[in-house]
């Protein structure tokens, strides 16, 4: 095969073009990839949790430390957080004009582990905001009970009775079946002749007047010198709150942490003043429950303000839920009356 001068000077064009287009791509690839880089690597969050493990009422906290240039910094406040770990402090440190710190302060209700998620992070630098987020962090649950259990046993070990006793037994069974029979019968004579009664009906139990009650009764044992006292102290005051949200918006709450019942109450369509008294209260009570220690005069008075304020704020809010109840419960001793008199005023 022969090539000439021309096919030659042709390839060798050809062959430098396609060099020229390689080098001008490795160029613009390094100028994108040191702008991309910067621009990316401008802004950063770095996480810390202050444990590794929690358990139920611990506090723990949280804090992002946000390094980069920015004019202003938009960060999540507590209503971010929701339900359960509650959310009771939120705070940021200036550390130079390039870092804040924002430390959150969460208490733990929960008795599994749990993953707090991702929080969003506005950084704005003139007219141009950057939302980063930070990093999702599990908390988890470190349980008080032992890792295994020993097996249940039977106290005494299971006997069979001997076949010769088996007489003995229906000689035993023949008066006491004498006796039955001689009960129903008098029974059933009795029964022939009704007798007149007068419907009594019961009073409607305003859960409001109830809750006043017990936590005016709670004030006659605020002289606390142990920590069972203690203890027995804000078990009563927490219970009187939770049979009141039980009576008032029909659930369970009794049996319910203080994120569930919080939750239920949300779901229930409580005002946020009822929901934000409930939580405080149920929250103080559960801190010094876990706490251990025995609470100053001045704590139990704070709960029994806390609680009094709860109760100015559900005698307001709360006000036609309890008329409606109390019409509730009218209108079915109305209904039980009236199939009284039916039957005939007889039992």
């Amino acid at each position: 095969m022969i090539v000439n001068k021309e096919q030659t000077e042709r390839l060798q064009n050809m062959l430098n073009q396609v060099l020229l287009n390689i080098g001008i791509g490795i160029l613009l690839s390094l100028c994108f990839s040191v702008f991309y880089g910067t621009h990316v690597h401008a802004q950063q969050i770095i996480t810390y949790l202050d444990r590794d493990s929690v358990r139920i009422g611990d506090t723990f906290q949280i804090s992002y430390v946000v390094k980069g240039t920015y004019d202003r910094l938009f960060y999540p406040d507590e209503t971010t957080f929701e339900g359960d770990p509650i959310v009771l402090k939120v705070e940021r440190f200036r550390e130079s004009s390039s870092t804040d710190s924002l430390v959150y302060t969460l208490q733990y209700f929960q008795n599994e582990d749990v993953i707090i998620p991702a929080q969003p992070i506005t950084l704005r630098s003139g007219d141009s905001d950057t939302t980063i987020y930070t990093n999702r962090i599990p908390v988890f649950f470190k349980s008080s009970l032992q890792d295994s259990v020993s097996q249940f046993r039977p106290m005494k070990e299971n006997y069979a009775f001997s076949s010769g006793i088996l007489p003995y037994l229906f000689l035993l069974l023949i008066p006491l079946l004498g006796a039955i029979l001689f009960w129903l019968k008098h029974k059933k004579r009795s029964s022939l002749q009704p007798k007149q009664r007068n419907y009594l009906g019961t009073e409607f139990e305003d859960p409001l007047i109830l809750l006043k009650r017990e936590i005016r009764e709670l004030r006659t044992h605020k002289d606390i010198r142990s920590h069972d006292q203690a203890d027995q102290f804000y078990v009563q005051l927490g219970d009187s709150i939770r049979r009141y949200i039980k009576r008032v918006y029909d659930f369970p709450a009794l049996e319910m942490t203080s994120g569930e019942i919080v939750r239920g109450l949300v779901d229930h369509y409580a005002s946020s003043s009822v929901i934000e008294k409930t939580r405080r209260v149920l929250m103080e009570a559960d801190m010094v429950k876990f706490a251990k220690m025995t609470p100053e005069e001045e704590s139990i008075l704070s709960a029994l303000h806390v609680a009094d304020e709860f109760i100015d704020t559900v005698e307001r809010d709360d006000s036609a839920r309890l008329e409606e109840l109390r019409l509730k419960h009218i209108d079915m001793e109305r209904l039980k009356k009236e199939e009284f008199e039916q039957s005939g005023g007889t039992p």
